[in-house]
């Protein structure tokens, strides 16, 4: 019995380690902006909400815009070239 306590301690350390390792890197998300992203943001006129972001709250509201612009885009006209809003890796 003794002989096994040391091999179930590694096991759930290293199991431990790699998890953590894990949920550490999985969860970082990158939340700057790329030259595409300030394209499609100034495309769209949200300049006043989107590039000047400096909390979390501001985030949201930037997010909420960009819903409300692209939903009044679709329902007002067809989607031309020079309204293209989606990523380019969509």
């Amino acid at each position: 019995m003794l002989n096994k306590l040391p091999l179930k301690l590694i096991f759930f350390l290293s199991s431990f380690i790699i998890t953590f390792l894990f949920l550490i890197f999985a969860i970082g998300v990158n939340n700057k902006l790329t030259d595409n992203d300030i394209q499609a943001i100034k495309s769209l006129n949200l300049d006043i909400y989107c590039l000047d972001r400096n909390n979390f709250e501001d985030e949201i509201e930037c997010l909420k815009e960009i819903q409300i612009s692209v939903i009044n885009i679709s329902a007002l006209a067809p989607l031309e070239p020079k309204l293209e809003v989606e990523p380019i890796l969509y």
